[in-house]
């Protein structure tokens, strides 16, 4: 495992959501192998390779985690907070 900027921590075995090219969605895909800063991804949904770069993926990573952060502090407000 190997840590990156901004303590971007990523080994193989790992999912990381990345925008699938096939899908055209963001989708789980896990680490197979990793070279440099280039990591082999495999879709998990439709099982496409990918080569990506280290700053890409942990871009869509950090994007899809404060997507979900958003949803989920959404959820928690009460009806009295949204006026």
């Amino acid at each position: 495992m190997r840590k990156g900027a901004a303590g971007f921590m990523l080994g193989i075995d790992q999912s990381q959501v990345y925008l699938c090219p096939r899908c055209a969605i963001d989708t789980p895909h896990v680490v197979v192998a990793e070279r440099n800063s280039l990591f082999g991804v495999i879709c998990s949904h439709c099982h496409t390779a990918s080569l990506v770069r280290r700053d890409v993926l942990q871009h869509h990573q950090e994007k899809w985690e404060q997507e979900l952060r958003d949803i989920l502090n959404s959820l928690s407000r009460k009806p009295e907070d949204e006026l």
